[in-house]
């Protein structure tokens, strides 16, 4: 325990954090994506499913909006706070803490490009959360090989067909988010009478299907 005279305001801070830890614990570990959250509403008659109730409902809800499933490193640093606090002697290195930040940053990432890798949906605790995604689409956007711009997304035409020649044009809109890409010999309602394939991007990392315009 401490002796410093910040003793007393250092274990009240400590088991104020143990507390918080605890329901922060109990939130995530019964979050379900059907509760009320910042985002989403409740469908009608819905009962809560998390144990902290509506409380630990939204405050689950927005850990893992913001990071998905690396929503439980807040826990781990909650306890490494608390433990700080509470011994004085416990004080690991400034390195060790710079390290701590580098994987809170990496794993949304992580999760997130390991979710799409493995073709899972990608939301609740099987992504990344705001966090990852965000990340993961400037990474891919800037730092995809050198001097070169990663590859975002694969434009194919929908649906599929042979010797459409997708691709022959492409625009890009002023701002940014549309694309057209040109199609001159696919068959829409007659013989090689052409069409063109709109997309939108939504930032920071979807594409909206694409529309096929004649």
């Amino acid at each position: 325990m401490t002796t410093d005279g910040n003793k007393l305001m250092r274990e009240i801070s400590a088991l104020i954090l143990a507390c918080l830890l605890a329901l922060v614990t109990l939130a995530l570990y019964s979050y379900a994506p059907a509760d009320p959250g910042f985002n989403h509403q409740a469908m009608a008659g819905h009962k809560t499913q998390n144990l902290v109730g509506i409380v630990g409902a939204y405050m689950a809800s927005a850990l893992v909006d913001l990071c998905g499933g690396a929503a439980w490193l807040w826990p781990v640093f909650m306890a490494l706070a608390a433990g700080v606090l509470f011994f004085r002697q416990f004080r690991p290195a400034w390195w060790r803490w710079l390290g701590g930040a580098i994987l809170s940053v990496m794993l949304p990432v992580w999760i997130e490009h390991g979710s799409a890798a493995l073709g899972l949906s990608g939301t609740g605790m099987a992504g990344g959360g705001f966090v990852g995604r965000s990340l993961e689409g400037f990474f891919q956007r800037n730092l995809g090989g050198p001097g070169a711009w990663g590859q975002a997304a694969k434009l194919t035409p929908t649906p599929g067909g042979e010797v459409i020649y997708f691709g022959t044009s492409v625009a890009v809109s002023r701002d940014g988010p549309w694309i057209a890409a040109g199609a001159p010999w696919y068959d829409v309602t007659g013989f090689d009478d052409g069409a063109a394939y709109v997309f939108r991007w939504e930032w920071p990392y979807r594409l909206f299907l694409p529309l096929i315009v004649k």
